[in-house]
């Protein structure tokens, strides 16, 4: 077999050329191209738990700010508190999917693609 670098005759089933020290195209290389594609569907599988993160997120700031503004002059100091810490948990939460979703976009962007 054919080093794909250098071109030198090496034996079948060698992992790296006799000459250039470069890996062959035959050994590990399946193995590596297995392991980035399990890699590549686990983080789209975060990507997608992220998104759907990010989607209740967004609804749930929605639904209180539109609380916020229904009960604006009947709302309780104690119970506008509440709205405000709910906010903010809300703010958290989306906050969690954006990094959720870069680092997920991140490693989808790294791995290797299958030949």
């Amino acid at each position: 077999m054919r080093c794909p670098v250098c071109g030198a005759d090496n034996p079948e089933g060698r992992k790296f050329c006799g000459d250039c020290g470069k890996e062959t195209s035959s050994g590990n290389a399946k193995d590596g191209a297995v392991k980035g594609g399990r890699l590549s569907i686990g983080a789209f599988v975060i990507l997608m738990i992220a998104l759907v993160v990010m989607v209740l997120a967004w609804g749930w700031q929605e639904d209180i700010e539109g609380d916020i503004e229904e009960h604006r002059g009947t709302m309780s100091e104690t119970w506008y508190a509440n709205e405000l810490v709910l906010l903010d948990n809300a703010g958290i939460l989306w906050n969690s999917g954006v990094v959720l979703t870069v680092l997920a976009v991140v490693v989808i962007a790294l791995t290797p693609v299958r030949k």
